[in-house]
């Protein structure tokens, strides 16, 4: 029996199937970032996820216009990666983040994201908002 040899890739040999099933246990983020630089046929693997974990981490003590500017970008960051899908199944969908109860940005942002989950194919969900602090 021969040994492998260190550069085996079999992972580049695994189906597109296997591979978004091995995608859908990490952040959506790890997803969009990292698969690109794994090899050239995994470039565009995350626009066909249909598992969706997208959590905005913050501190209680940084100030609230710290916190709105990191949802703006956390914000741009999940409108993107929905907009530039191809698949439009959602199978899991996690969110996880805070928002400002008076700011209507905020409020509108969520809902869409809810939304854009529920569907007929929908068999996870799970959501948690933060508001404290605000």
């Amino acid at each position: 029996m021969a040994e492998s040899s260190i550069s085996d890739d079999r992972i580049s040999s695994l189906p597109n199937s296997i591979l978004h099933h091995i995608l859908s246990f990490l952040p959506t983020k790890t997803c969009v970032r990292t698969t690109p630089l794994i090899s050239r046929r995994f470039r565009h693997l995350w626009k066909n996820l249909e598992a969706f974990d997208f959590s905005l981490n913050f501190s209680h003590y940084i100030q609230q216009n710290e916190n709105y500017e990191k949802f703006m970008l956390f914000s741009v960051f999940v409108n993107t990666v929905l907009a530039l899908r191809k698949s439009r199944v959602v199978r899991k969908f996690r969110l996880s983040c805070y928002h400002i109860e008076l700011d209507p940005l905020s409020k509108y942002s969520i809902d869409t994201w809810i939304c854009t989950a529920i569907g007929p194919n929908l068999e996870e969900f799970h959501l948690t908002l933060f508001t404290a602090g605000f």
